[in-house]
């Protein structure tokens, strides 16, 4: 192994420095010779170890050692060769002592040798063929060991120097090793716990958004609303500890994508207004009309700036106002982004600025046992703002409050303004806002500045009325298209407005939850905060708040001739994702493994590719590459998507690093899933039709599993229809699923074995197995860490608990529609049927290998009906057959009779 003692950029200054005093050395040995009149052939030699020197420096071959002594010995060599035309032994000593010094600075003690060796030849030719050294009499023996003396104490101490330097080197090498390790361990420890903690949140968020999806009262849904809130809240904290961890390591990319920043802005307010709770706050948002409606850059972490400002403003001010405002700057590249957010909060004192930035940090305890958080918002936005290439900056006075802003370049993929308004020569507009409700000036003062801006952008005839006699009397002069008031106004003078909503829009600007108070339908709400999207939408006709309550928001698609390949070695797995793309009329084609997945492949183009990155024998990292090694375009630009349970930190950027198009986690949720297939698929193979998500109907009988979170499960499926349809395959293919981890400890395979409880760990967190799923991931680590003995313990538990599960789901009359006592009846059919004997199966099995090879399906399929009439080992055959049976009637019969054999070789490893 190559020895270092310096990093490679300090090495390579070592080596020009020996280089340089190389050639110097050996240019004045050159004018020595030509004064001298030596040899002409010593020039050669002087020449031609200065070119050797730097063809081996430049070429920078073998290790740093090796060069170093190489340099060493040539240098040794322009001294001895020195020495040897030199009567007096003084004239060579300087350069040999020069040279043990220079030496030193290679850091490696060995080349002190060299030096020795060098000193021994040069003083032996001075003692016995120039005779300078002598000791003939007591002075010159005194000066001859002098001589001998200084260059061997010079030598020894520089040996020594440069040994305690190496040693010392490899020690603080070793520490930073260490630190290294322990660095990344804590990485890995808080990915994965964050990780875990992702699991129950995403189960929150994700039964939320189904419950808002249903009919249901106001309040009910606005506290359901809440609860989804408070739940990405909770999400936002455990991505901090993620987003800190990978900026520390360096790990963070960037993620660019198409974007509207309408969105961002809209999730931030709601966000906002959530967090905000009751405190008496207003949110005041001044927004650029004209800011290009598609932006490419990375949203994710645009919006998490934003929030993390936002989430800090509302955090630290009690009363008084949080403004957020967003605009832009043309640039060559496409524009400056550039986001303020200013309250009027407690404020930051001028010496505590420079903390802000700080992680863990807040600038003032006192502020810190008031507050939740954890002291690391502002640090992210800081690295996360510089990473996209922008700039952050703080403002503040303390009791005023604090204002940051930061800006960052964003390419342009569409120059169209994000609102506009249609027929702008017939609106006229009056704003009727009375400031004096709000009681502290500052909110006033905001208020009026961000009206100001929206009535410049507007370019439209727009009127501010100071009270309501203004308003009265302008309106009986002219006619306003629409007529801005907030609650205050409203209550007034009801009567008039109610008579003014007969004839023109009476928009009331509300906070949640007041609508109670405005009960005239024909008046239009919309809700706080008061600003130019939601001005613009009403002024278009397109924003009622009534009609907002009971909109889900989403924007549904189907897709349009569209062939998707999904390879995963579990059974399980391919039918939940086959179900959910059913939803988006996509035709699957599914393969078991990744050769499987070439063969198709080869016969067929497939629009795009789910790939499971973890599969016996040839994963999807591997497959992947093959596919990319075809000949032919297609292979080259098909998009692959990576299907992985494993979504810790850095998973994704290894995926993506080893050519996987996208990624997706598992188990699917639907958005996350409809953002992977916008991305992947052409445009004009999506339909956005809403009424292709016409809600199904489907049985109200009630579906309780022991052992099954059958709400996460629907999640997981997309839907009740979904699920039961899953739930009812995997009553067919129960046990060929369980068989891969069963075959496996029998016979010991531990690495197979941690793929098939991978596998079974995915598959039973999709349908809401989740006990069961936590012991497969406990089993799944242990075979990576290489416990055997908690497999041996805890792997008969698994299969136990698995057991149970499907025998509840053949019992449930919803899944496998069958009366109960037939089932009952069919069970005690079971304990009757004759035992099979190894020599009549040995027998069976020898003739459904000869049906094999001869392609005789119906053969086989008559001696695979007529194993199902027996037991073996106490274990009922006809379990396995249905999946047998399809096998084989998709002509695969060598899949079928594997299927029977190592359900044998697993029954045999059980007696």
């Amino acid at each position: 192994m190559e020895h270092v003692t310096y990093t490679g950029s300090n090495q390579i200054k070592i080596e020009r420095f020996q280089l340089a005093v190389y050639s110097i050395f050996n240019f004045a040995l050159l004018l020595l010779s030509d004064f001298y009149q030596w040899a002409s052939w010593n020039d050669y030699i002087l020449l031609l170890g200065i070119v050797i020197y730097l063809i081996v420096h430049i070429s920078q071959k073998k290790t740093y050692e090796f060069r170093a002594w190489f340099g060493a010995c040539l240098m040794q060599g322009s001294i001895i060769f020195y020495a040897l035309h030199q009567k007096e032994l003084e004239q060579v000593l300087p350069f040999l002592m020069m040279s043990v010094v220079l030496f030193g600075l290679y850091g490696v003690a060995k080349i002190i040798y060299s030096a020795v060796i060098s000193t021994i030849i040069i003083f032996s030719y001075h003692f016995f063929v120039t005779h300078s050294i002598s000791f003939t009499s007591k002075e010159e023996t005194m000066i001859s060991l002098a001589q001998i003396t200084i260059i061997i104490l010079l030598e020894q101490v520089v040996y020594n120097w440069t040994k305690r330097n190496d040693e010392g080197s490899k020690q603080l090498l070793d520490v930073i090793e260490e630190l290294k390790v322990v660095e990344n361990s804590k990485d890995d420890f808080m990915a994965n716990v964050s990780h875990e903690i992702r699991t129950p949140i995403n189960s929150i968020c994700g039964l939320s958004e189904i419950i808002l999806q249903e009919e249901l009262p106001y309040k009910v849904k606005e506290n359901i609303q809440n609860i989804q809130i408070a739940g990405r809240n909770l999400m936002s904290v455990v991505s901090d500890i993620l987003d800190f961890s990978e900026l520390q390591s360096g790990k963070i990319e960037l993620e660019e994508e198409a974007y509207n920043i309408t969105s961002t802005i809209n999730d931030v307010i709601n966000m906002a207004m959530a967090r905000k709770d009751e405190k008496k706050l207003e949110l005041i948002v001044d927004c650029a009309v004209n800011i290009p409606c598609v932006l490419l850059g990375d949203e994710k972490k645009l919006r998490r700036v934003i929030l993390n400002l936002v989430d800090n403003a509302i955090k630290f001010t009690e009363e008084g106002c949080v403004t957020i405002g967003v605009g832009f700057r043309k640039e060559s590249y496409g524009i400056n982004l550039s986001v303020f957010v200013k309250d009027t909060g407690i404020g930051i004192k001028e010496e505590n600025l420079e903390k802000l930035f700080a992680g863990f940090n807040q600038v003032d305890s006192s502020r810190k046992r008031q507050e939740d958080g954890i002291g690391l918002g502002l640090a992210i936005s800081q690295a996360l703002v510089r990473k996209m290439g922008g700039a952050i900056t703080v403002k503040s006075k303390p009791g005023k409050g604090t204002m940051v802003q930061f800006v960052v370049p964003q390419k342009v993929l569409d120059e169209n303004p994000i609102v506009a308004i249609r027929d702008k020569e017939t609106i006229n507009v009056a704003v009727y806002i009375d400031m004096e409700q709000f009681e502290m000036a500052a909110i006033r003062d905001e208020y009026v500045s961000s009206m100001s801006h929206m009535m410049e952008q507007l370019k439209g005839k727009c009127h501010v009325c100071r009270n309501l006699a203004e308003l009265q009397r302008r309106e009986g002069k002219e006619y306003f298209s629409h007529i801005f008031i907030s609650l205050p106004e409203y209550k007034e003078d009801a009567s008039y407005f109610d008579s003014l909503a007969e004839k023109t829009n009476v928009v009331v600007v509300l906070n949640r939850f007041e609508e109670k108070y405005v009960t005239n339908p024909k008046l239009l709400i919309i809700y706080k905060p008061f600003y130019i999207l939601t001005i613009v939408s009403a002024l278009n006709g397109n924003y009622d708040g009534r009609e907002e309550q009971h909109r889900d928001g989403k924007s549904h698609f189907v897709t349009k001739d569209v062939h998707i390949l999904v390879v995963d070695d579990n059974r399980m797995n391919l039918r939940v994702i086959q179900e959910l793309l059913s939803n988006y009329r996509i035709k699957v084609t599914a393969a078991i493994s990744g050769s499987e997945a070439l063969e198709k492949l080869t016969a067929e183009e497939y629009d795009f590719i789910f790939m499971d990155h973890m599969m016996p024998q040839m994963d999807g990292v591997e497959t992947l590459h093959r596919i990319r090694h075809k000949v032919g375009a297609y292979f080259q630009r098909v998009p692959v998507v990576a299907l992985t349970a494993n979504a810790v930190a850095g998973t994704r950027e290894m995926l993506l690093a080893e050519g996987f198009s996208d990624f997706l986690e598992k188990p699917v949720e639907r958005s996350v899933l409809e953002r992977v297939l916008k991305r992947n698929l052409p445009a004009e193979k999506l339909v956005y039709d809403e009424e292709a998500y016409a809600e199904e109907t489907v049985t109200n009988e009630e579906l309780v599993i022991e052992g099954l979170d059958v709400n996460k499960g629907i999640l997981y499926c997309n839907g009740k229809e979904q699920y039961l349809s899953i739930l009812r395959g995997y009553c067919e293919d129960w046990d060929s699923v369980g068989m891969m981890a069963q075959q496996s400890f029998a016979e010991r395979d531990w690495k197979n074995y941690t793929i098939a409880v991978h596998g079974l760990k995915s598959a039973m967190r999709s349908i809401g197995a989740t006990k069961l799923s936590e012991t497969a991931r406990l089993l799944e680590y242990a075979g990576k860490d290489g416990r055997i003995d908690y497999i041996l313990e805890h792997h008969e538990e698994m299969m136990q608990d698995y057991r149970r599960l499907f025998l509840e789901l053949r019992g449930n009359t919803l899944i496998c529609p069958q009366k109960k006592n037939d089932l009952k009846a069919e069970m005690r059919e079971n304990r009757n049927l004759p035992v099979l004997d190894d020599a009549l199966f040995e027998q069976m099995m020898t003739d459904m290998e000869e049906a094999m090879y001869s392609l005789d399906g119906k053969r086989l399929s008559e001696l695979v009906e007529a194993l199902g009439k027996y037991r073996y080992h106490g274990r009922e055959i006809k379990d396995i057959l249905p999946g047998v049976q399809r096998k084989i009637e998709m002509s695969d019969y060598i899949s079928a009779v594997e299927t029977i054999v190592r359900w044998k070789r697993v029954a045999d490893k059980e007696i």
